[in-house]
């Protein structure tokens, strides 16, 4: 029988959570992890197994329901770097959730009677959850340290393994039943692992090492997601990270592109970093979760730009070589009816599949004004008020989102306790104000509003700060002025009542607060922060970093403009034959290749996500390499520009300066997934290179800055190995 992708069927259209508020209904919450735990169990040969499902991704090579082209060799149905990369995920995703759905609702009603009523319409408010790596790409602790859990089941109360930690394969196919070679390494894991310890049978995954790499890249991470939002209009470029002709300095980055970023930083060498075993990994479902939802995002954003055709050379299990793709194109292995597959042009909604996102709930009753304010205005609050440009519209962040929004808070280790979960990375709730005449509407935040606990920082030191420590200092404090003027505004107007939401009583035990010393910190950058202007310094000459800028008396500032700059990059994507990474550092850095990712210079990691071509049976990845396919991304430095030379200058980076100084401290490197390094002049197709836009600030909230021409410097690059000469 034909499997049908249908969704969870029946009921309300049901908005996706946010894994670290969906951790605060702990009702949900507890049937999310034990029917994730069922699904995991079923066993491996049945098509609605979580193994088969994973399967489709990948390993094994083997046909799914019987969807592909008769007589034709298998080589899987990836469509990564390609047109169809967003909606295929799509209906996959709704796939995953219909089959653990049923789990969550048979579990439901096993309960007795006295708990049953509530759980079963627990289970009704269930679709799978997102993880915001872009809001906090901390990975939340009970998902990367904590392996085991202790949960009210229909039964009682249990201890299990944690479904969110592992995926343990039973058994462990040593060709994974397709028959092909098999590196032996992951014929030794029995179960998944992120940043493994060991090769063998031992390995446990390095979720402290893995944490520490996302930290260190969790705002580029962030800054590429609120760029792409805000600046990218074409789908054909927003969608893959696939190279064009001619392609714009500002189209290098895309949505495939950060989620390379994530897989690697989330996997390294583990199952989560190699496009065969990744979906395997538990958190791969959060990770494309979140990929749908900016998906989702940007299509509310440009509704009329979507799939535009493109040949693909590769082709698929289910379309040729050489053909070309279009919002027709079937999206197999995934049956809309018997016979008929899902095409880009079904999924284009997410309400087909009975899912939606929270931004966009209650979306049908707004007008076109009222959809574009409320979702403009989230996007900046969600990801835009620590950009570059913010230090220079600190005004315009007075306001709180339509949405829960997730903050970074304490990383303390969790336990998940039988009616509840106890964890230091969701957010402390906090007040609402009622908003202003400028504000669109907004429903009170439920637990998990913005978090006014930061993580430890040090307070200003009289020498130089490195990098990282600036630019957490100066988020933490830039949050607290803001707070401060939110505040003061509401006091002053009078206007609106604060609504506390309410928490359920054992998730709501507070987070630890800061200390001291973090709130003199960022008290202390606050005021700093308060003080500085375009063309003025915040600090004394002795306590800024070495380089500075002089005002340019021939571009004066206008205070209503500034320059964004990009490190672009294109290289081939099968050069390393297996995924890799690029470091961007600004400054010198650790000659250990082993701290790159930790480097408090480090302005952002690259990764390209692929597979090992000595063993993948991915036909399209094969073709991809024979024809030198080259993928691009971008890492933003205008962040990191405005850590070493102070919030206040970022309105003054002119080409002048900036390109002196990025010719003397703009470096990269190249590591393999399993750390070893890559000498830049052996990856000859690498070409690193370094544009500026003008940028236009928003007049308001519901604004985005307007990003106007760009500029390339090939000067900065000419000459260097892995950099773009002006033909490049």
């Amino acid at each position: 029988m034909t499997i049908l992708t249908t969704g969870i069927k029946g009921g309300d259209i049901v908005a996706r959570q946010e894994i670290r508020i969906m951790m605060q209904d702990d009702d949900l919450m507890t049937l999310y992890i034990l029917g994730l735990k069922r699904f995991q169990e079923v066993e491996q040969a049945n098509p609605l197994s979580y193994f088969q499902i994973a399967g489709i991704h990948g390993r094994p090579y083997i046909p799914y329901d019987g969807a592909g082209k008769a007589g034709q060799r298998f080589g899987g149905y990836c469509t990564h770097s390609s047109i169809l990369f967003p909606p295929w995920h799509r209906p996959y995703l709704a796939l995953f959730e219909q089959a653990l759905g049923k789990h969550v609702t048979d579990i439901a009603n096993e309960y007795p009677s006295q708990d049953k009523a509530r759980y079963v319409a627990a289970a009704k408010r269930f679709r799978i959850p997102y993880w915001d790596w872009a809001a906090n790409a901390d990975l939340p602790d009970f998902i990367s340290l904590q392996e085991t859990v202790t949960l009210n089941t229909p039964q009682g109360q249990k201890a299990m393994k944690n479904p969110l930690y592992s995926y343990t394969f039973n058994p462990v196919y040593s060709d994974f039943g397709d028959g092909l070679p098999n590196e032996k390494v992951w014929e030794s894991w029995p179960a998944t692992v992120r940043w493994p310890t060991t090769t063998d049978t031992r390995a446990k995954s390095n979720g402290v090492q893995l944490e520490r790499n996302l930290s260190n890249n969790r705002l580029t991470i962030r800054d590429r997601t609120y760029n792409l939002l805000t600046q990218a209009r074409d789908y054909a470029a927003f969608s893959n990270d696939g190279f064009e002709g001619n392609m714009a300095t500002t189209a290098y980055d895309s949505l495939e592109s950060v989620h390379g970023q994530i897989h690697g930083m989330t996997g390294r060498n583990g199952h989560m970093g190699v496009v065969d075993f990744a979906a395997f990994d538990p958190v791969f479902w959060l990770h494309h979760t979140n990929c749908d939802r900016v998906f989702a995002l940007w299509q509310a954003l440009n509704p009329s730009s979507y799939v535009v055709p493109r040949v693909n050379q590769a082709g698929t299990f289910a379309t040729a070589p050489g053909t070309r793709e279009t919002v027709d194109s079937p999206l197999a292995p995934f049956w809309k009816s018997e016979g008929t597959y899902w095409t880009s042009a079904g999924v284009r909604d997410t309400r087909t599949l009975n899912y939606t996102y929270p931004e966009l709930a209650k979306w049908a009753a707004l007008s076109p004004q009222e959809k574009s304010t409320r979702l403009r205005t989230d996007i900046n609050l969600m990801y835009g008020k620590n950009a570059a440009f913010a230090a220079l519209s600190q005004e315009l962040f007075n306001h709180k989102p339509s949405v829960p929004t997730v903050g970074r808070t304490s990383d303390a280790v969790t336990n998940m306790k039988p009616l509840g979960i106890n964890t230091g990375n969701i957010p402390t709730p906090v007040p609402v104000t009622s908003p202003g005449p400028t504000s669109p509407a907004t429903a009170p935040v439920p637990a998990g509003g913005q978090a006014a606990a930061q993580q430890p920082v040090k307070a200003p030191a009289k020498a130089p700060l490195d990098a990282a420590t600036i630019r957490k200092n100066m988020e933490a404090g830039m949050q607290a002025a803001r707070d401060k003027a939110a505040a003061s505004a509401a006091g002053a107007s009078g206007a609106g009542s604060k609504v506390a939401a309410p928490v359920p009583a054992s998730v709501s035990r507070p987070v630890a607060a800061a200390g001291g010393a973090v709130a003199g910190a960022a008290q202390a950058v606050a005021g700093g922060l308060a003080a500085a202007v375009p063309g003025k310094s915040s600090q004394p000459a002795a306590e800024r970093q070495s380089f500075e800028i002089t005002e340019d008396k021939t571009h004066p500032q206008d205070k209503k403009h500034y320059n964004e700059w990009l490190a672009n990059i294109s290289v081939e994507k099968y050069a390393a034959k297996t995924s890799f990474f690029v470091y961007i550092f600004l400054g010198d850095f650790t000659p250990d290749p082993k701290k790159w990712g930790e480097d408090p210079n480090l302005v952002g990691t690259h990764v390209v996500f692929a597979n090992n071509m000595e063993f993948t049976g991915c036909e399209n990845c094969r073709d991809a390499a024979e024809a030198h396919k080259l993928v691009t991304g971008t890492i933003p430095l205008t962040g990191a520009l405005g850590d070493r030379l102070g919030k206040d200058k970022v309105g003054a980076l002119e080409p002048s300066q900036i390109v002196p100084y990025l010719k003397k401290e703009l470096h990269w490197r190249i590591q393999r997934h399993d750390e070893t390094v890559i000498e830049r002049a052996e990856m000859p197709s690498l070409k690193i290179s370094v544009a500026h836009v003008s940028v236009a600030l928003p007049d308001n909230i519901a604004e985005f800055p307007k990003w106007g021409d760009s500029t390339k410097e090939a000067g900065v690059t000419t000459g260097r190995a892995g950099g773009a000469t002006e033909n490049d």
